[in-house]
């Protein structure tokens, strides 16, 4: 009879407890990072749970925000974040600090957060990020960790700054700490699909196989078969030599992408004006001697004396220098990931 009532997600807390470590090229420091974590759908997860950041710099009073889909249109709507971490760090130049919420940030599959890391400290050593040198900061089987805004001021969400308030193509530099929570298989085509191919072999496998002597999996029925799959982990079907192989190779052709990505953006200087070059030219001839926090860190009054000329409007209080429709499509994901 239990054949017949199947459960659809793991019935354990969380799965997988993931900590992943981003690049740090300790190109900047400054009062604050935005950037996108997004819950991948190429396998069955039900949703991704993130209950840490850690990061480094001068630290000081540290506060964490998400909301949901993405930061983009929201960087200075305070009303449009959730806080998940309040708290005081001494400085840890090198050491990564963790800062663990206070509820976990669920995240569906399929869907993203943005996240917001400031501090309130006086000054421009507070958090470490760095340029953007690749499409995704970092991605792996379950999340893709994106690209953002830095923030120069230290007053959370505000667009005001002598030198401006912003900066566009930076990335977090730090550790995401995750779970994945699975589903389990289920004859039902939506929930198929999102399984691997070697997984989807075995239950065509399984309903392939004939009545025959000495085999007592051909002597079950169909609802039997259905509650053995559905006991089975997405990943307890190792791919064959011929599909590994494949998979191997996709896996480097995407490694190489991010390879040339990356050359690509240490070639080009970031952004415009005086003190990117100078950053440039500083990374290229003289970098390796160079202290992680100094104060001609290129996130300083060059970089932006001739985007506020160019700006007089006023409306400079966004990224692009335009302001944001209030009025935004819900996404599929009903509003994207929550705090748990």
């Amino acid at each position: 009879m239990a054949a017949l009532f199947r459960e659809k997600i793991s019935n354990y807390v969380i799965n997988e407890q993931v900590e992943v470590d981003t690049a740090d090229h300790e190109d900047h420091t400054f009062s604050g990072v935005m950037f996108t974590i997004e819950a991948k759908s190429a396998l069955p997860v039900d949703f991704i749970q993130v209950t840490s950041l850690s990061v480094r710099g001068a630290l000081g009073q540290l506060t964490v925000w998400v909301t949901p889909d993405s930061w983009t249109g929201k960087h200075e709507k305070k009303e449009a974040w959730t806080k998940v971490f309040d708290g005081n760090h001494q400085p840890s130049l090198w050491e990564l600090k963790p800062l663990q919420f206070t509820d976990p940030v669920i995240i569906p599959r399929g869907c993203s957060v943005g996240v917001y890391v400031h501090s309130k400290r006086l000054g421009d050593e507070s958090i470490v990020y760095d340029n953007q040198r690749s499409r995704y900061t970092h991605e792996d089987d379950f999340i893709r960790v994106g690209p953002g805004l830095a923030h120069l001021s230290n007053v959370p969400f505000n667009g005001s700054h002598p030198w401006g308030a912003w900066r566009e193509r930076r990335q977090f530099v730090g550790r995401v700490s995750y779970g994945a929570k699975f589903e389990l298989w289920n004859p039902d085509p939506k929930v198929h699909v999102a399984f691997p191919r070697p997984f989807k072999g075995l239950v065509e496998f399984f309903l392939m196989i004939k009545p025959q002597d000495n085999c007592p999996l051909s002597w079950m029925s169909n609802d039997i078969l259905f509650f053995i799959l559905n006991m089975c982990r997405w990943d307890w079907v190792p791919p064959g030599p011929r599909l590994q192989a494949q998979l191997e190779a996709e896996r480097e052709e995407a490694e190489q992408v991010r390879q040339r990505e990356g050359a690509a953006a240490e070639e080009e200087p970031m952004g415009s004006g005086r003190s990117s070059m100078l950053h440039w030219l500083r990374n290229h001839f003289g970098g390796a001697t160079q202290p992680a926090y100094d104060d001609s860190d290129d996130d300083a009054y060059f970089d932006d004396t001739e985007e506020q000329e160019g700006d007089s409007d006023g409306s400079g209080s966004g990224s692009d220098g335009s302001e944001e429709s209030d009025d935004s499509e819900e996404s599929e994901c009903g509003g994207g990931g929550g705090v748990g």
